[in-house]
């Protein structure tokens, strides 16, 4: 067995319901936890059935009076407030819906933990509850959302907010079981618009909810697999279809405590240290001190992702003495306490107390987890983040959520939860020092290519969009396709009116390098035809959408591993 961390359960930040009632003495105060390791500060605004309610930076939040200690002014007695509801982080995501980590209560008192900086995060999810769900609701203002607990947690009630504060209606949750929660939109007439049925199981209980007809909207933080198409019953698949929905993007960070003097680490390296393999810091230049090896439960998302990337690759599987955790909190935590420990998480929840180390790949090259890399797949543990459709007529609050979510008022909603969104986003050449820098000590590099590249693209500014391509072909893979039709309408939107857009062709090393140039070439030209087609010639003129190559010139990974090789078949875009 390996050892299991002292849990450490967490009261939530909470929001206060719109129509709070009265105006309420406000007065400054520090609310700790009673072994003072945590704390929140804020306006005290009155105290309920024994629960602080405060405005702090994060908005009004709810605290049990015996789990904390009350610094200030904090006479309670002549305050009250409107009931609230607490809104609660999630565990790491579960690989399936078959295994769950245990959920967290937070009805009882417990020290309370600060929350992130970022609004609308973990600790900052967006809920109000009245007492309980009304039974009258109409069967058809009733649909589900269900599946990733990563995303179903507080990245979707936040959209949910959102679009309701935008069609002025109002917002409230209920979750007496925080894996099943009721969200219900009204009207400002008083119409229930709809009830959500919001599960967060799993992303794979997505396929079995769409499929048995229970969701209208399916959460996964993976694609959809093969094994998830028999859930689906009669719906098929879903995948390269319309119903298959890009919502963002994140990924997954190594961390460690901010004494730690390593700067990046590299796969091999984690590999070793999550096997067991090695166990001291000083096995690499660090202090001479035992390596504390912190993860998640076997069914933990995060964790597989993880491990796919950094040990399984390696032939070795993950230590027995890892310290497990079932909240990220509780991971993050651990390591912002010990100097000699090492962990893993999904970056929206990473904050200030903990360091992230970069990746350093085979060949050298260092893949940070920026929004740059992970929107253009350059970051070696991003991750697509996933809504699926219902196939067919859905209802009419799902089909405008679905819409909105992608809109960029939506997208804003991602980034405030610190998720990546899709926007687009530009790096200029002189940004890419560290790629240009290795691109020089490749076995086969080319100086007169080499100073063509810098030529053409030393003034423009590279797009966060990649095509990828099948290997040793000029064939698109399906959501490259897709991203090209997506690209056009941004053109014809206009965005880049007096640009001149650049396709620029790239590929792995496998190969001779005047093959693999005329390869990148053949592939630039694809979707420089492609865009041509789909924006008409006219506006195919005004853009130039000239096709260059630079072959293998610069790799965006290591060509050492599949992985590498297939982010680096690719076509970008610059424009100047």
């Amino acid at each position: 067995m390996r050892t299991a961390s002292r849990r450490i359960a967490c009261v939530s930040a909470l929001a206060l319901w719109a129509g709070a009632l009265g105006a309420q003495t406000s007065t400054e105060v520090i609310l700790k936890s009673k072994d003072g390791s945590i704390s929140v500060s804020g306006e005290l605004i009155g105290i309920e059935s024994g629960l602080y309610v405060i405005e702090s930076h994060i908005g009004l939040v709810r605290i049990p009076v015996a789990s904390v200690d009350c610094i200030g002014p904090c006479d309670l007695g002549s305050t009250t407030t409107a009931a609230v509801e607490p809104a609660q982080e999630p565990a790491p995501e579960p690989a399936s819906a078959a295994v769950e980590p245990a959920a967290v209560a937070v009805a009882q008192p417990e020290p309370v933990v600060e929350a992130p900086k970022a609004v609308l995060t973990e600790a900052a999810a967006p809920v109000e509850q009245a007492s309980a769900p009304q039974a009258d609701v109409p069967a058809s203002a009733k649909f589900g959302i269900h599946g990733s607990r990563t995303l179903g947690t507080f990245l979707l009630p936040n959209l949910i907010k959102a679009y309701a504060a935008k069609i002025g209606a109002t917002y409230e949750m209920f979750d007496d079981n925080p894996k099943e929660r009721i969200v219900r939109v009204t009207a400002a007439d008083g119409t229930v618009i709809a009830e959500i049925d919001l599960q967060t199981k799993g992303s794979g209980s997505a396929f079995p909810g769409l499929g048995e007809g229970i969701a209208d909207i399916g959460m996964a933080d993976r694609r959809m697999k093969d094994d998830d198409l028999a859930k689906l019953g009669t719906l098929g698949e879903l995948r390269d279809t319309p119903n298959e929905i890009v919502l963002g993007r994140d990924g997954i960070v190594s961390i460690v405590h901010p004494s730690n003097p390593l700067s990046d680490i590299s796969f091999e390296d984690l590999s070793r240290i999550y096997s067991g393999e090695a166990t001291n810091w000083s096995e690499f230049g660090g202090p001479d001190a035992p390596i504390a090896v912190h993860s998640f439960p076997d069914g933990s998302g995060d964790r597989a992702v993880f491990l796919s990337r950094a040990v399984d690759p390696f032939g070795k599987i993950e230590t027995e003495t890892a310290i497990e955790h079932q909240e990220y909190a509780e991971m993050r935590g651990a390591v912002a306490a010990d100097p000699a420990a090492i962990g893993f998480l999904g970056r929206p929840f990473t904050t200030d107390e903990i360091k992230v180390l970069p990746i350093r790949e085979q060949c050298g090259l260092v893949s940070q987890p920026s929004n740059f890399r992970m929107k253009t797949e350059g970051y070696a543990m991003s991750r697509r983040l996933y809504l699926y459709r219902k196939p067919g007529v859905i209802h009419p609050f799902a089909e405008e959520l679905l819409a909105f979510a992608l809109s960029p008022e939506g997208q804003q909603v991602l980034v405030d939860s610190n998720f990546v969104d899709n926007e687009i986003e530009g790096m200029r050449l002189a940004d890419m020092s560290s790629e240009l820098d290795f691109a020089r000590t490749e076995p086969d590099f080319r100086p007169a290519a080499f100073d063509a590249l810098l030529n053409d693209l030393g003034d423009a500014e590279r797009l966060s969009i990649a095509f990828r391509f099948e290997f040793a072909r000029a064939t698109l893979d399906q959501l490259s396709e897709r991203a090209v039709s997506d690209f056009a309408a941004k053109l014809q939107s206009g965005a880049f009116d007096g640009k001149e857009i650049l396709v620029v062709g790239f590929a792995d090393s496998v190969g001779r390098f005047e093959q693999n140039q005329r390869l990148a070439m053949a592939r630039a030209e694809v979707v420089a035809d492609l865009l041509s087609t789909r924006i008409g010639r006219i506006n195919a003129d005004k853009y130039g959408l000239k096709p260059v190559s630079f072959g293998e010139l610069l790799p965006y990974l290591c060509n050492e591993d599949e992985f590498g090789r297939d982010s680096n078949r690719r076509v970008e875009i610059w424009v100047r």
